[in-house]
């Protein structure tokens, strides 16, 4: 607030901000809001106890010739490690306990655990649903204010004011990240470096350094956003050159120790997954993904939506349809390209938009990667629309005017879309869901099923344990390396319930290819028929779309014999891999 200025003179000069803010949490509560989602191992980092992961280098030699479930050795136990780094070979790999809680410090080497714990915190006092939507709505908030503030440093107060209002009612604003916790604050964290830098300021030069280490902490991809930022900002960061170096220098000393946490440096720039061995696939999924972003957001969010099948977009094999649904809207797309070049500032956005979403797409998943992970542009991309229609309104041509019509009528197209989905075809993202895992955490207390067997992936991992307060402690056939079949877990317990989930799954074959498998009741029953078992099929748990998970109980007709305590012991010298990576 300036001198001389009151307060209500300040509130109407920022109206444009109030409003698309008061905007951006209506559609928010008549979105995501009724549905918040959570999921892809988060869950581990709020628990006071690390999950019994599978460890399948001791598992394997015991597997189909004793009942697994008296293996202790063959499920990872925190209390039975000995690790003198005090580093966890499971997420989060470094906790401070207060109070009997546990609080990470980081939850992998790529990751900071204090968002962690700041949300840990608001579940004290919060129901789940509720801790998630309090934090995305303080994220998405925050992210509008640095936003307009930045941008009106930078450019002017009609730019924010239109960039802010578009990203309030943008699907993709609101929407991507919105399961994760540390990811949503990789936009926050770029505007208000944006925000410092343009204040030019020796204190503000000191706060920028700051932030940009906090957040490099908080997420490590978070290095790329200097990308972008440079480009805005090339003068000051010539200038100031000096400080630009002892803040790398901080950085470097950070890189060190970080690196001095696990076995190898390759493991915070690589994972493994589905692959994409035919010539330039990465780059062909790159560039319909970013086509998406400007053109059509249910596209480039339909992995979380699900209300399209794109199959194979995750593949080796390009998805046609993700192409013919994106090719009537690719004109908006074409639009902010005229306009970059005509104008230099759209240019200037594109460009940064471009390299920080391309460098987003790589830099951390060489081998695997899905629609969000350059979800972190997504502001840049409304700052792009914003100058384009700032630069085709300083046109009189009626060619000019037309096309700001058709960004217009297509972001109101878009934002009635968003929210029609919500209603007709009730969105529900299976495992991600939280009400949907709150259902079987509760169904499972009440019909006292403590220790169901999962075998999906490490978006179940720590799932019904937060729901239930630890009441429920599932026996994980699964990790990181090793995925165990519905026929092997058959064959390694005498008895056992399974929760099994009825999701697509996607996996890669010997000879590089992606195979789809599509589960169902009626394939899971022709699985277990071939087993020598009796089983009983007890619960389906649906979304209102399909079929997540399916309760089944089963015996074996001949029984396994249990593991001696000698055997036992002699199998926990036995090295196995971190599950953190």
């Amino acid at each position: 607030m300036s001198d001389g200025q009151s307060p209500f003179q300040y509130l109407f000069k920022i109206k444009y901000l109030l409003g698309s803010c008061l905007l951006y949490v209506s559609v928010y509560f008549l979105t995501l809001g009724t549905n918040p989602l959570l999921g892809d191992d988060i869950h581990l980092a709020l628990l006071n106890q690390s999950v019994p992961l599978y460890i399948s280098e001791r598992g394997t030699l015991v597997e189909g010739n004793y009942d697994l479930s008296t293996c202790t050795s063959c499920f990872y136990d925190e209390r039975l490690t000995n690790d003198k780094s005090f580093l966890k070979p499971i997420q989060p790999i470094l906790s401070i306990d207060i109070n009997g809680d546990r609080y990470p410090v980081f939850k992998s080497r790529r990751m900071g655990g204090a968002p962690y714990a700041f949300f840990k915190l608001l579940l004290k006092k919060n129901p789940l649903e509720s801790a998630m939507n309090i934090f995305n709505l303080f994220v998405g908030i925050s992210t509008l204010l640095f936003m307009f503030l930045a941008i009106r440093k930078r450019f002017d107060n009609r730019l924010a004011s239109i960039s802010v209002l578009i990203a309030s009612i943008s699907p993709i604003f609101i929407l991507s990240y919105s399961y994760y916790i540390t990811e949503q604050l990789i936009a926050l964290s770029f505007w208000i470096l944006f925000y410092l830098i343009q204040r030019d300021t020796k204190t503000s030069r000191i706060l920028s350094g700051v932030v940009f280490i906090v957040s490099t902490y908080f997420k490590l991809n978070f290095i790329i956003s200097v990308i972008p930022l440079f480009l805005f900002n090339k003068d000051k960061f010539l200038k100031y050159y000096r400080f630009c170096c002892v803040v790398a220098a901080v950085l470097l000393v950070y890189l060190c120790i970080i690196f001095s946490m696990g076995d190898s440096i390759s493991e915070l720039i690589t994972r493994g997954g589905e692959g994409y061995r035919k010539p330039l696939m990465h780059i062909v999924l790159w560039f319909q993904e970013f086509v998406s972003l400007f053109s059509r957001p249910s596209i480039f969010l339909n992995e979380q939506l699900g209300i399209f099948d794109l199959m194979p977009t995750y593949t080796n094999d390009i998805s046609y349809l993700t192409i013919i649904l994106t090719g009537p809207f690719v004109t908006l797309f074409l639009i902010y390209i005229y306009c970059a070049f005509k104008d230099d500032d759209v240019r200037l956005s594109f460009l940064s938009c471009f390299l920080w979403a391309l460098a987003a797409f790589f830099v951390g998943h060489l081998d695997v990667t899905y629609t969000a992970r350059f979800s972190e542009v997504a502001t840049l991309m409304v700052l792009t629309v914003s100058l384009s229609i700032v630069y085709l309104l300083k046109q009189s041509k009626i060619f000019n005017r037309g096309l700001i019509s058709i960004i217009i009528l297509s972001k109101l197209y878009f934002l009635v879309f968003f929210v029609s989905i919500y209603y007709v075809d009730s969105v529900e993202n299976g495992s991600l869901s939280i009400r949907l895992n709150k259902k079987i955490s509760n169904y499972l207390i009440e019909n006292k099923i403590y220790n169901p067997i999962l075998s999906r992936d490490e978006s179940e991992w720590g799932v019904l344990e937060l729901h239930s307060s630890g009441s429920i402690r599932p026996i994980y056939m699964q990790n990181l390396d090793d995925f165990v079949s519905l026929s092997r877990i058959v064959n390694s317990f005498n008895s056992a319930y399974i929760l099994y989930s009825l999701e697509r799954e996607t996996y890669r074959n010997e000879g590089g290819d992606n195979i789809v498998v599509n589960h169902s009741i009626e394939r899971t029953k022709g699985i277990l028929d071939r087993e020598n078992i009796e089983y009983k099929v007890i619960k389906e748990f649906k979304t209102s779309k399909s079929s997540v998970y399916v309760l089944i109980y089963f015996e074996r007709k001949v029984k396994l014999p249990g593991l001696s305590t000698a055997e036992d012991n002699k199998l926990s010298s036995i090295k196995y891999k971190k599950i953190y990576r």
